[in-house]
């Protein structure tokens, strides 16, 4: 697997701690770590297979992870390529009306964290 890490420029940087790209370069199953409780909250933009968490199925091409209480397995997978942007401690709040404890292992889309806009600015490229 590929990681890089990208810095936000100054005027991001305050909410935002890094983005991060993350690509499989086989074709062979990939393990995945464990999403740990506290950890920070990401959001994914997969251009590729999105994620199997263990207990919540398949989740959507672009969604959420923050895990509050409770850590997540997401599942082996092939074909693994996303965008991610991982936001400093409780800074999403500037970004959505939806109160912080309502996010916390929901793994929510973009489309029900920012409505119609969600969706037609990320939507996945078919």
């Amino acid at each position: 697997m590929n990681f890089v890490f990208i810095r936000p420029n100054q005027v991001l940087s305050p909410y935002i701690e890094r983005y991060w790209i993350c690509e499989s370069n086989t074709e062979e199953e990939t393990y995945m770590p464990r999403i740990l409780p506290g950890v920070g909250m990401d959001l994914f933009l997969h251009y590729k297979s999105s994620f199997i968490v263990e207990g919540k199925g398949q989740l959507p091409s672009s969604h959420i992870i923050f895990s509050g209480e409770r850590y997540s397995d997401i599942l082996p997978m092939k074909n693994v390529g996303f965008i991610a942007i991982r936001f400093r401690a409780a800074m999403f709040k500037n970004f959505t009306e939806i109160p912080f404890s309502k996010l916390a292992d929901s793994f929510l889309d973009v489309e029900t964290i920012w409505s119609r806009n969600g969706k037609k600015y990320f939507k996945k490229s078919q």
